[in-house]
């Protein structure tokens, strides 16, 4: 049985815009889903839509069977966990307690004691390499490390499903790398944006192509991405080919040349 079924998500403003018009997918447990597709093609949208943060988004959203909409708050939040485009500035706590607040879902109502905190907030802290800012201030940071700081507050909530909004935006190549091949050790289930098609097609085990909100294609990399997918989605020539290393690399040049 899978894991995640979505069906029909549709998501329409309130001026009667429509963003997303039955978006659906499955994945099974552990798989990663890269959701990719060109400017406005409403990637950040089916996130928020999985995340319920869209009032007026329907959805038929299942987790093991049972509906999305039928878990309490903190048993999502011991679920789900997620990082979003959206970088915050204004959070003046370290960077040991801002990863530690991560771990909110598992306090207890009265005490507030989390017997796992520590061991989490320091396997979140050495995964995403943050030792040397562990006791610097979170608003003092640089664009990347405030992510890398955010996703490892992802970690240390140790759910089973992480859902990612752009990831890889403000990390440098290095970090990039060393981000893809950390989310793809994790024993989870991640659905994940990227703008990124090259990371998409090396990292993720299925692709969702959007565009204008609706589901152009999906599977398997290397069987979805064709020569005319991308000229119909992304306006560009393309040509691929499966590399020494087993992964699909793709060459890009402009429909017209200037």
């Amino acid at each position: 049985m899978s894991f995640i079924t979505a069906e029909k998500i549709n998501l329409t403003l309130d001026n009667g815009k429509r963003l997303l018009s039955d978006v659906s997918f499955t994945l099974h447990k552990q798989q990663i889903l890269g959701i990719v597709g060109p400017n406005g093609a409403g990637k950040s949208s089916l996130i928020h839509c999985i995340l319920g943060l869209h009032s007026t988004c329907s959805s038929q959203i299942k987790i093991n069977g049972n509906s999305l909409t039928s878990y309490k708050e903190k048993a999502r939040a011991r679920l789900i966990s997620a990082v979003m485009q959206e970088m915050p500035n204004d959070i003046y706590l370290s960077v040991e307690e801002v990863i530690e607040s991560g771990r909110t879902p598992y306090r207890h109502w009265l005490w507030g004691h989390d017997d796992d905190a520590q061991q989490q907030v320091d396997f979140a802290i050495n995964k995403l390499k943050l030792n040397p800012l562990r006791h610097q201030t979170f608003h003092t940071l640089s664009g990347g490390e405030k992510k890398r700081v955010l996703i490892a507050r992802a970690l240390a909530q140790n759910t089973q499903i992480l859902v990612l909004d752009e990831p890889a935006n403000h990390l440098d190549i290095q970090h990039q790398i060393e981000l893809m091949y950390l989310l793809k050790s994790l024993p989870i289930t991640l659905i994940i944006s990227l703008h990124d098609i090259q990371l998409a097609a090396r990292f993720c085990d299925l692709l969702l192509v959007l565009d204008q909100g609706k589901v152009v294609q999906q599977g398997p990399a290397k069987e979805i991405l064709t020569e005319s997918l991308f000229e119909q989605v992304f306006k560009v020539k393309a040509t691929t080919y499966t590399n020494q290393h087993d992964c699909l690399s793709i060459h890009t040049e402009p429909l017209t040349h200037y």
